[in-house]
This record gives C-alpha cells, sequence and structure tokens, in this order.
C-alpha cells in the first residue's frame, strides 16, 4: 500500500509504507543521535552500562513501543475518526503524544517537535496500511537509540524513560 500524498508532504511517485519506514529510520537516524548527544550528553567511560543494559534495551524498547502505539495511536485513532477526518485526527495524535515528550525523551521543544512529527508520521501510517506494523517497527527502533544514549548519559535511567 503506497503512502498517500499530503500538501507538505509530496512524492514525485508512489512509495510503499516498507520502503517509506526505511527511509524514515533513515532520516531519525540523522536527526535524533545528535539531538540526544546535545541533550544528554553520554560519556565514552559509561560503554559498561550500555553492554549491561542492552538486553533491557531491547525488552523496554518493545514494551513501550508497543504501549505508546496502542495508547497514543490505537486508542485514539479509534475514537477520532470517527467524529472529524483522518488528517484532523493524525494532527490531534501528533500533538498530544508531542507534548507528552517535553519531560520525556527527546525532551524540551526539539523533543515536541521530533516527537510530534513521528507521532503523526506513526498515526497515519496505521490508518493507511490498516496495521500497526510499520508505526511499531520505526518506534522500536527509535526507542532503543534513546535507551542507549541513556545507558551511556549520567542519567539515572528509572527516572530519564519515558
Amino acid at each position: 500500500m503506497p503512502v498517500q500524498s499530503e500538501p507538505f508532504f509530496r512524492f514525485r511517485r508512489p512509495i510503499s509504507w516498507t520502503r517509506f519506514s526505511l527511509t524514515l529510520l533513515l532520516i531519525f537516524g540523522l536527526l535524533l543521535p545528535p539531538y540526544l548527544y546535545w541533550t544528554l550528553d553520554p560519556q565514552s567511560g559509561y560503554i559498561h552500562r550500555l553492554l549491561f543494559a542492552l538486553p533491557w534495551a531491547v525488552a523496554t524498547s518493545a514494551l513501550n513501543a508497543a504501549n505508546e502505539e496502542f495508547q497514543f495511536r490505537s486508542v485514539l485513532l479509534a475514537r477520532l475518526t470517527t467524529v472529524v477526518s483522518s488528517k484532523e485526527a493524525f494532527l490531534v495524535v501528533a500533538m498530544v503524544f508531542g507534548i507528552g515528550h517535553y519531560f520525556g525523551q527527546p525532551s524540551g521543544w526539539g523533543g515536541v517537535f521530533m516527537a510530534g512529527f513521528g507521532g503523526w508520521i506513526w498515526a497515519k501510517s496505521m490508518v493507511e496500511t490498516h496495521g500497526f506494523t510499520c508505526a511499531f517497527a520505526t518506534h522500536f527502533v527509535q526507542d532503543m537509540v534513546i535507551f542507549c544514549f541513556l545507558a551511556m548519559s549520567g542519567t539515572e535511567l528509572s527516572s530519564a524513560w519515558s
């Protein structure tokens, strides 16, 4: 199923959600790590924490991505799309998800914007693919990156993860 173009999000030719998701991972992979490096100040001396935390990063990232896709996309989209258009529902979902990240990771106004954009894309993918897979998979990878940066920062993991 191809990604549907938006007025500010045009494609020259149709692109599948699978290919678009891989492209998103590349784009997010270029934007998120520098932002996390700047906001979390990871230390190379904490590499041992990363190695210890890796199994937990996988489990926590999977649970967090599944929870947030259910809570912020599946539930909200099921309710909103019965009363407003899909495009309006995407915007509401994106705003709720983005604002919820002000104190989470990524944090601050940059985090609100990045999480909001991710939330919009993930909501769009769920409606257009009639499924959970694209949203979950790309969200999981982003959470893995975030968790790895948290493990290498001086931040206490239990209080920083949201």
